[in-house]
């Protein structure tokens, strides 16, 4: 798993996020685990995600094991969903 920090754009400005390099994609590690979470049953994946599988990488680095564990999880969730899986509310999960 190559781990990358990847920048995103929002109305609110740039934003710099946890992801997975997946051949020329990148997967967005922390919406990808509150996806795993929601489809789980989990009534607040996006705060337990946030804390699990954080969207900055020295928080992410510093979970050490349970937060890798975690990113696998998902990233194995996301194969099972298709080309152009999406967050619990409609986040963009995969980013070319």
């Amino acid at each position: 798993m190559k781990l990358v920090t990847f920048v995103i754009g929002t109305p609110l400005g740039a934003f710099s996020r946890v992801g997975v390099l997946r051949g020329d994609r990148v997967v967005d590690v922390n919406i990808a685990y509150a996806r795993w979470l929601s489809d789980h049953g989990e009534s607040q994946p996006r705060r337990l995600a946030d804390a699990q599988v954080p969207p900055d990488m020295a928080a992410f680095l510093e979970g050490g094991s349970s937060a890798m564990a975690a990113a696998r999880r998902a990233l194995d969730h996301m194969a099972t969903l298709g080309p152009a899986p999406q967050g619990p509310s409609g986040e963009t999960i995969v980013h070319s």
